[in-house]
């Protein structure tokens, strides 16, 4: 073989420019983003639900179908409507924004799902007799995928499946989160509520104390029953404390599902807890898998799952690659063509299948246990509210009256001279434990109540009721 520069290796100019064509090609420039730590404090700490397009965020999830409102204008300036809070949740709220961004996750997939083969070009040059180069190349196609048939049908269609599913799962963040903030409204009401039950034992606290310091000073009241005043002193004011942290606790959990930074001023506007207007009374169990949102994520999950299967069964196609093969040495060229196919051997696609058949049976199962846990949860919250109202309509009323009363008869007695100390003690031990009585009432049939709407998911259409403007029950602060 005679000797040559290195050089007359290469390729020719004709292939030297395909090398920066294809880097070209593979450049990509993802957007750069504003993660600096000042700049995310900032983003954090300058939230405002007005300069925000809530209604892309609802419109995409099909609120309709799960029957949540759509906060309007005027919820988005008024931090008492519970549209304003729906709003800051349906935007900021942990879970939603990570459904939020797992569905445009699942369409950005979804576009480059089923996409043809990469196409196979391959070029080679070979030194002959006579001091000429042969110039050997081949183009090929995969026209099975090209064609949009078997594994790129089956591609296609999980794709769309699981665009589905990712919009099924930001249904159940925003239904689930419509609630969570709910429960913390009611939380934060009642918090506060208790502010006010202890204002009236303080002031009678302050009134008798003035006088039993006076019966003190004069002797007239031993040093045990005086340290006995002192330590129900330091008791109403530690339950003053306790309530403090309560408040900041409630706050605490409004910010967080809600995503309304700690030290807004919308988070010290007084709360008017509200739940949503429905029809508590009946279950429409046969529909309960159609409409309520945690149960149509399984459904739509075993959808996801029956197209795996497709997919997996896809494989078993062959690969057919077709294109031009040319030849060239010097100056004359000769045109042929290429036909390559690959049939894969059962054995890599059959034990996968029977493995993604087991997983379909399986998300099957999930769904019959997530029906009949769903219909317990429902039971449950059901007998759960009805114990709350009775608490709430009749025994802690009552219970508190008599507690207020009977508090209000030894305080006459001790101003009259007639009431021994260890009963004016114990009367107003009890008025302390009963001062929240009704309140905490209030919020546990308002919480069972939302629970209670929670698992009953959206009505059917026939059993929907005219949304109210009033709430159903509130704590006025």
């Amino acid at each position: 073989m005679p000797s040559q520069s290195w050089a007359r290796s290469l390729p020719g100019p004709e292939f030297r420019i395909l090398i920066p064509v294809a880097f070209l090609a593979s450049c990509a420039a993802p957007v750069a983003l504003q993660s600096e730590p000042g700049e995310i404090a900032q983003s954090v700490h300058q939230r405002d639900v007005t300069r925000t397009p809530i209604a892309e965020v609802v419109e995409v999830a099909r609120l309709e179908a799960i029957d949540l409102p759509q906060p309007s204008a005027a919820d988005l300036t008024d931090p008492t409507s519970v549209g304003y809070w729906q709003a800051c949740a349906y935007t900021w709220n942990p879970g939603v924004r990570a459904a939020r961004r797992e569905l445009q996750a699942a369409v950005g997939l979804a576009k480059s799902a089923g996409a043809p083969a990469p196409l196979g070009l391959q070029s080679m040059l070979h030194e002959v007799p006579e001091g000429k180069d042969l110039v050997d190349g081949q183009l090929s196609i995969e026209w099975t995928r090209l064609l949009g048939l078997g594994p790129a049908e089956a591609e296609r269609e999980l794709a769309r499946t699981e665009v589905l599913q990712a919009t099924s799962g930001l249904e159940a963040a925003l239904w689930s989160t419509c609630f969570k903030v709910e429960r913390s409204r009611v939380s934060l009401a009642a918090a506060r509520a208790r502010y006010t039950a202890l204002e009236q034992l303080q002031s009678d606290l302050q009134t008798d104390r003035v006088r039993l310091e006076i019966l003190h000073a004069h002797g007239r009241l031993t040093a045990a029953a005086w340290e006995g005043v002192e330590a129900r002193t330091h008791s109403l004011a530690a339950a003053v404390s306790r309530l403090r942290v309560q408040e900041a606790k409630a706050e605490a959990l409004l910010s967080g599902v809600s995503g309304v930074p700690m030290g807004h001023p919308s988070l010290a506007v007084p709360v008017q807890a509200q739940i949503l207007s429905a029809d508590l009374g009946t279950t429409d169990a046969g529909g309960l898998l159609d409409r309520h949102p945690l149960l149509r994520r399984e459904r739509i999950t075993l959808a996801v799952a029956e197209v795996q299967l497709r997919r997996v069964a896809a494989k078993a196609w062959p690969e057919v690659r077709i294109g031009p093969h040319v030849s060239l040495i010097t100056d004359a060229p000769t045109l042929g063509g290429l036909v390559q196919l690959q049939l894969p051997w059962p054995s890599s696609w059959r034990g996968e299948l029977e493995a993604t058949e087991a997983r379909r049976a399986r998300q099957l199962e999930r769904i019959e246990e997530a029906y009949l846990e769903q219909l317990a949860r429902i039971e449950q919250s059901r007998a759960s509210h009805a114990d709350a109202l009775v608490q709430r309509d009749l025994h802690s009323p009552a219970m508190e009256r008599g507690a207020a009363a009977m508090w209000g008869a030894s305080r006459a007695r001790l101003h009259e001279g007639e009431e021994p100390m260890s009963r004016w003690f114990d009367f107003f031990d009890n008025r302390l434990d009963s001062s929240h009585l009704v309140i905490d009432a209030w919020e546990q049939e308002q919480l069972a109540r939302i629970d209670l709407q929670d698992h009953l998911g959206p009505l059917s259409p026939d059993n929907r009721q005219p949304r109210s403007s009033e709430p159903d029950s509130e704590v006025s602060l």
